[in-house]
């Protein structure tokens, strides 16, 4: 079987993991890669091998011949290029958040649908062994019935301990910790503990920050199933690094929990029954699904799972979650959570038809 052709869209994370997963697997061959620097996308190429560099992505969508086309730009930028990739019937895989609001995502989540056109979105956490242990221990109710979770999650980004602007810093951009933190969040809530029903969001900013951009998200939600969740993310703290949720059913206790700075490697599963006099730590049961021989940066192990079912989907396999139709579920909760903090943190009742994970 001849090689399925690739083609990436971005020389940031796109030439630090979309293109050596993509080469890495077996059935793929990334043949062109595209930045709106010339430029720079020819460095890129040439020291990643790749055939062919473009300072523009609709030249390269008119020359090439691809089978799937990788997308690491900012969030705006993805709706239009996925919309034309779509209609030269070319798989996709896809950046969070997937749009800039549900408009864009549900025309994006209709249009795959009705072209059958395999889609991918990178959630990554959902890809962890241990994070899919502490999934199987929650659907198994080896805590009992859940009332009870927590995620906090602090780190300095980049451009937060630089002080420097750009639409990563942007919430009109997708950027912002609400679109680029967040987003995976509420993407992995619903995963692990169901339906969300309602939420209430709040923003923040330092007063002695001058770029005057949000840096951490305080937001409660409502499970469909009862129980009550509570997220507090900060992308400027100088001094931690951690990523750590706390699940608390009736039967006993689970913290899933990591402070290195891989933010997919490192984590600790301990579950606590009430039986039980301390928490013992948790092995996960199965592996990665995909190794890409990258140990050492565990989004390549992450986004390689990922990329693997996507190649087996346009291979002819059954489709595959997180798809469009996830990337518009959160979507749509990251729509209410915005709306939220505009009007002062108030109740937002979600109305849209959950995943069936």
């Amino acid at each position: 079987m001849k090689k399925l052709k690739v083609a990436v869209i971005g020389t940031g994370f796109g030439q630090q993991v979309h293109v050596p997963v993509f080469n890495h697997l077996p059935d793929c061959e990334v043949v062109a890669i595209a930045s709106s620097n010339l430029e720079k996308a020819t460095v890129v190429a040439q020291r990643l091998g790749v055939a062919r560099a473009y300072g523009s992505w609709q030249e390269m969508l008119d020359r090439e011949e691809i089978h799937i086309l990788s997308i690491a730009t900012l969030p705006g930028l993805q709706y239009e290029i996925a919309k034309r990739a779509m209609e030269k019937s070319i798989a996709l895989f896809c950046e969070k958040p997937l749009a800039l609001n549900p408009d864009q995502s549900l025309e994006l989540m209709t249009m795959a649908g009705k072209k059958l056109i395999p889609q991918m979105v990178d959630f990554e956490f959902g890809e962890i062994p241990i994070w899919r242990e502490c999934h199987r221990l929650l659907q198994s109710a080896a805590i009992g019935t859940l009332e009870r979770l927590e995620v906090v999650w602090t780190t300095q980004t980049y451009a937060n301990r630089n002080r420097t602007l750009s639409w990563k810093t942007n919430n009109d951009q997708g950027g912002g910790p609400l679109f680029s933190f967040a987003s995976h969040s509420l993407y992995y809530l619903e995963w692990l503990a169901g339906p969300i029903a309602a939420l209430r969001c709040r923003c923040d900013r330092s007063p002695q920050d001058a770029r005057g951009v949000d840096t951490s998200v305080f937001l409660e939600a409502r499970l469909g199933s009862g129980a009550v969740a509570s997220l507090r993310i900060d992308t400027d703290d100088a001094l931690k690094t951690e990523h750590r949720l706390r699940f608390q059913g009736n039967g006993g206790n689970l913290i899933l929990q990591n402070t290195g700075k891989d933010y997919i490697q490192g984590f600790q599963l301990l579950i606590r029954r009430n039986s039980d006099k301390e928490f013992t730590e948790v092995q996960p049961s199965a592996g990665w699904d995909a190794n890409p021989g990258f140990a050492e940066d565990g989004r390549l192990l992450a986004v390689g799972s990922l990329a693997r079912r996507l190649v087996q989907w346009v291979q002819g396999e059954p489709a595959s979650q997180p798809d469009f139709t996830a990337g518009h579920q959160v979507q749509q909760l990251l729509a209410l959570a915005l709306d939220s903090h505009s009007k002062g943190g108030t109740w937002e009742v979600v109305n849209s038809t959950p995943i069936k994970f």
